[in-house]
């Protein structure tokens, strides 16, 4: 995943997206992941969303194409961010 242009996660259901975000973790340049709800709330403006029933992607365009890298899921998901939400939920006064 490290050296990819691109990861593709084209999924019907999903209830997370674990593998995308291993890729943006290992260092790809680009994730592109299905246009479903789920996707759009985990990765925002960070992906490029196609249809998984559509098979006729240029995908080297859709990549040239995007205007904006958006924001960093990583940090939104990280383990830090996730401990200290349980914390605060387990131990709020």
């Amino acid at each position: 995943m490290r050296d990819c242009e691109a990861f593709l996660f084209p999924v019907f259901y999903e209830g997370f997206g674990i593998p995308p975000m291993e890729a943006l973790s290992a260092g790809a340049k680009e994730i592109i992941v299905s246009d479903i709800e789920v996707m759009h709330e985990v990765y925002e403006n960070r992906a490029i969303y196609i249809d998984p029933y559509n098979y006729e992607y240029d995908f080297s365009e859709l990549i040239k194409n995007k205007k904006e890298r958006g924001n960093n899921p990583l940090a939104k998901y990280s383990w830090e961010c996730s401990a200290e939400l349980l914390y605060n939920t387990l131990f709020q006064q």
